[in-house]
């Protein structure tokens, strides 16, 4: 059990399983010990809560051992004005940076990057002018879907966001 935000938490999303990378070699070179040169990321994903804050959480061990044995800890990304009512962890290798999408009873969905040198940057999507409830990646991580508290799912294309 992880006690992550105060107040509750009310979205959680996992991470890829492999680093971000721009070599396609690197995503098909796994090993027979699950290893493939260092690209499996650490286990990793991500909540959002009542305490307005986004929480990266980071469980670091080997693939083959118990969860329960491994180190864990927690990064704040940043806040929100109001609740995070929901998180969503692009679970695409193809990309070369992590990105995160979070939406806020703040009436605003963020765009969360972490760049080369480790630290996050937080880009304002857009706001609504009304709660946002929910955030999810298409599959191929080409599109962002947002629903908003005005009966509207909106979609952006990942050129326009990155």
């Amino acid at each position: 059990m992880l006690e992550g935000n105060k107040g509750g938490i009310n979205s959680v999303s996992w991470a890829p399983s492999i680093c971000p990378t721009n070599n396609v070699q690197n995503l098909i070179n796994v090993k027979e010990d699950n290893s493939s040169n260092g690209n499996l990321a650490p286990i990793r994903f991500v909540t959002g809560g009542c305490d307005n804050n986004i929480n990266l959480w980071t469980i670091n061990n080997n693939y083959n051992d118990d969860i329960s044995k491994g180190k864990l800890s927690k990064e704040t990304l940043g806040s929100h004005d109001d609740w995070v009512r929901d998180v969503a962890w692009l679970n695409f290798p193809g990309y070369t940076n992590d990105i995160i999408a979070s939406a806020g009873e703040d009436e605003r969905v963020y765009l969360w990057t972490k760049n080369k040198d480790k630290t996050w940057e937080k880009k304002l999507l857009n706001e609504f002018g009304t709660p946002v409830w929910r955030v999810s990646w298409s599959q191929c991580g080409s599109y962002l879907a947002v629903t908003a508290g005005d009966n509207c799912t909106y979609l952006y294309k990942v050129d326009n966001l990155i």
